[in-house]
């Protein structure tokens, strides 16, 4: 709910971008622990490639979300366009 408000009432679509992001970050960056410990546990890989592996995969999530956020403000989006 919190992510759709500050979408919402975002003024550009860049304010929109970076508000998506800062909310993924926090969302991700805190629910994601259980990733680096599978890794590091489980794949017997060292803790410093645990990190980056996971941090990796926080900023896939967090441009995903982004995108996601940018796409929302589009006020007519390339493929839905009825225009031509």
């Amino acid at each position: 709910m919190v992510f759709s408000l500050l979408v919402i009432t975002s003024p550009t679509a860049k304010t929109s971008f970076w508000r998506g992001l800062i909310v993924a970050l926090g969302f991700f960056g805190a629910g994601v622990s259980w990733v680096y410990v599978s890794i590091a546990e489980y794949g017997q890989v060292g803790t410093v490639i645990a990190a980056l592996i996971t941090l990796a995969f926080v900023v896939v999530l967090l441009c995903l979300l982004g995108s996601f956020s940018l796409g929302f403000m589009a006020p007519n989006p390339p493929l839905l366009s009825t225009t031509r």
